[in-house]
């Protein structure tokens, strides 16, 4: 599989997933292609074609680290970084725009630019193009 893919959907509930990636990311990766499953299934039919991927993104969050169980600081579960940084802004609890290793984390999109519009779109490309860190924007929205 190319390094740049994480998951695939392969249709009639098939998933193959990146077994380059460390493993809290193959379970992210796996979650995120689950979702895709579900779609293809009838479920959450009124996601367009255009937020499949933010679904797909916020499922496998949730998935790994309900948005609940973080707000009630009530248990510990193993998660990845990029999940626990982009819960952690969508509550409010942390940052609205940081970084996790090369990844842009935004309150809005998450961990990938989803929303045309959105501020984080400008931050993420001088990432990308000086290979700059973002400056963490606390606060309720960039």
């Amino acid at each position: 599989m190319a390094s740049h893919l994480w998951g695939l959907h392969l249709g009639k509930g098939r998933i193959v997933i990146n077994q380059g990636l460390p493993g809290d990311l193959q379970l992210f990766a796996f979650a995120h292609e689950l979702a895709h499953v579900l779609l293809s299934r009838g479920r959450w039919p009124w996601a367009s074609s255009l937020a499949e991927e933010w679904l797909a993104d916020w499922f496998g969050h949730e998935l790994l680290l309900p948005a609940q169980l973080l707000a009630d600081l009530s248990g510990a579960r193993a998660a990845p970084a990029l999940t626990v940084a982009a819960q952690t802004a969508r509550l409010g609890l942390g940052p609205a725009l940081t970084q996790v290793g090369p990844t842009v984390i935004c309150r809005t999109c998450g961990h990938r630019p989803h929303l045309a519009g959105c501020e984080c779109f400008t931050v993420r490309a001088r990432v990308r193009r000086e290979g700059s860190h973002v400056q963490v924007v606390a606060g309720q929205s960039l």
